[in-house]
């Protein structure tokens, strides 16, 4: 092997890379609209939005389960 084949293989490594795959709650989903008064509130609303950001960039993926859209249509408007 060559001096540089450590390159190759580090690119490699990174074409072969899976997205991380994230579940969100309906808590994480409302968490935006619960009171903002608690510093851990904001900071989960924060967390939250930075995630729904990263999934529409597409640097993350929305995992989802027959559970969470049930229990997403049994959420009261």
């Amino acid at each position: 092997m060559g001096e540089n084949s450590h390159i190759n293989t580090a690119e490699s490594l990174n074409t072969v890379q899976k997205k991380v795959r994230v579940y969100l709650d309906n808590c994480a989903y409302n968490r935006p609209y619960d009171d903002q008064s608690q510093t851990k509130i904001q900071l989960e609303t924060q967390a939250k939005l930075k995630i729904q950001r990263l999934i529409k960039e597409k640097q993350i993926e929305l995992a989802s389960s027959y559970m969470s859209l049930y229990e997403c249509g049994e959420n009261p408007d």
